[in-house]
């Protein structure tokens, strides 16, 4: 998302909010097209990509978000270095990333990727896994969309996937979840569906 309420010299050009680029585009508009472009032609291809074998941990996350942003951002799968404010919100302080994302991921893995958890208990925990990863933020951009692609890559391991089509109830549900995660979890319900 572009509407962080922080400007910062570290990532944006100078006097601006277009974040600094492969491309040196300064146009926010023609940036947000190329990178629009770009990370869907990577999210495509990860599609076809086997990951059945990959250990699903921190390492394969931040590899993630490299691999689907590299192709623009000299910092992609590098844990930001500013905090991040959207709207009221404040995302987790950047010094504290690391911890964050360790205890996160050791959490995960001790509840085996979710893989053993069926009906109400997947849909409690997925809820629960996706707001705390949203919360802590890791990065300066792209967040959403690498949460998205890896809960899909996790998911598939279970022949399960997020309907996201109702993108709208899906980004409301996001924004509420640091407080209450009530629509989230009724959103996956609805969403959360069987691969054919």
């Amino acid at each position: 998302m572009k509407d962080y309420s922080v400007k910062d010299n570290y990532y944006c050009y100078e006097n601006s909010f277009v974040l600094k680029n492969k491309f040196e585009i300064k146009d926010q508009k023609i940036l947000d097209s190329v990178e629009k472009n770009i990370t869907g032609a990577i999210l495509l291809l990860l599609q076809s990509k086997n990951f059945d074998k990959e250990e699903l941990d921190y390492d394969f996350f931040m590899w993630l978000h490299k691999y689907i942003f590299g192709d623009i951002y000299s910092w992609a799968g590098e844990l930001r270095v500013v905090d991040l404010i959207k709207g009221n919100f404040k995302f987790a302080h950047y010094s504290y990333l690391d911890d964050q994302m360790v205890s996160y991921f050791e959490r995960l893995k001790k509840d085996k990727y979710l893989i053993d958890h069926k009906n109400e208990k997947l849909i409690k925990h997925l809820t629960y896994y996706i707001t705390e990863l949203n919360i802590i933020h890791p990065f300066r951009e792209g967040n959403g969309r690498v949460i998205r692609e890896y809960f899909r890559i996790l998911l598939k391991r279970k022949n399960l996937y997020i309907d996201y089509a109702d993108k709208e109830r899906y980004l409301e549900a996001m924004i509420e979840s640091p407080y209450k995660t009530d629509k989230l979890e009724a959103f996956l319900i609805k969403n959360l569906k069987g691969i054919e």
